[in-house]
């Protein structure tokens, strides 16, 4: 049962909520996915392991458009079931591996040889942003008219192989209680 908040009621500091907080729950599996759809403000559709293979060949395989797109309909089918209208969900997924570069083919051999998925199939999975800047544009455009998926949570930007020296830093990456930030 969906739980309607009073705008008005108090927060923690004891002020009124200008907005009411949305609400982003996720999962990998049709009734977690489906249970999402039915409650959330945003639905987080997470890749599966496909045949059985733990590790990121699995999840890349378990993250193509075909499949993604699969589990979005999932999302859809719990909000009306629940009687909400689906096109209101906002639908998210994560991205772990980013390598942009003008010349990406490096990168990609560094993110093959670190997640032993090969470019194409790095292409292919949507847990992998990979390829030039219009490249890696086209893609997320083609993702998202296929699978509506137009939120994505993507990993400690330092993570982007364009600067596996350490590159860029955010403030707060440093410091007592920096890896923390990535929990809150």
């Amino acid at each position: 049962r969906r739980r309607v908040l009073d705008p008005v009621v108090p927060a923690v500091l004891g002020v009124p909520l200008a907005t009411i907080p949305r609400i982003l729950i996720g999962g990998a599996m049709p009734r977690a996915i489906g249970l999402a759809g039915a409650h959330a403000d945003i639905v987080n559709v997470f890749p599966s392991l496909e045949g059985g293979k733990i590790g990121w060949q699995g999840w890349a395989e378990g993250s193509t458009i075909e499949y993604m797109a699969a589990k979005t309909v999932w999302a859809r089918d719990g909000a009306s079931r629940a009687g909400r209208d689906p096109d209101a969900l906002e639908l998210s997924t994560q991205i772990t591996h980013t390598a942009v570069a003008d010349d990406p083919a490096s990168l990609q051999a560094l993110v093959e040889r670190q997640t032993e998925v090969p470019p194409a199939a790095q292409d292919a999975s949507m847990i992998f942003l990979t390829g030039t800047p219009a490249a890696v544009r086209d893609r997320l455009e083609r993702r998202r008219e296929a699978t509506g998926i137009s939120y994505y949570v993507v990993f400690d930007p330092s993570f982007n192989y364009a600067h596996p020296d350490g590159g860029p830093t955010l403030p707060g990456d440093s410091g007592d209680g920096a890896a923390d930030r990535y929990f809150e």
